[in-house]
């Protein structure tokens, strides 16, 4: 039985999915995720959304965060108040 392969999400085409012919390797994996989530927070934090789930959790300076909207408030928001308090 022969099975569609299914697409990527847009964004992660230097990180090839699960289901392509050529699964890479985790020390090809992790550089590829960090340059893609860091350029993005550099340029577009609001783009980082794609990344998060409902069950997402980030820590921040011992703060937790969960969930996407709430991870993206941090991000976000709460980013850039402190940035124009200093």
């Amino acid at each position: 039985m022969q099975t569609t392969p299914q697409r990527c999400h847009p964004q992660a085409v230097s990180l090839t999915c699960i289901h392509s012919p050529r699964v890479r390797a985790p020390t090809e994996i992790g550089p590829a995720f960090a340059q893609h989530y860091y350029t993005t927070f550099d340029s577009n934090r609001a783009a980082l959304q794609t990344l998060y789930k409902d069950a997402s959790l980030l820590t921040f300076e011992q703060e937790q965060f969960m969930g996407m909207q709430s991870i993206m408030t941090k991000l976000t928001v709460r980013e850039r108040a402190a940035r124009i308090k200093d």
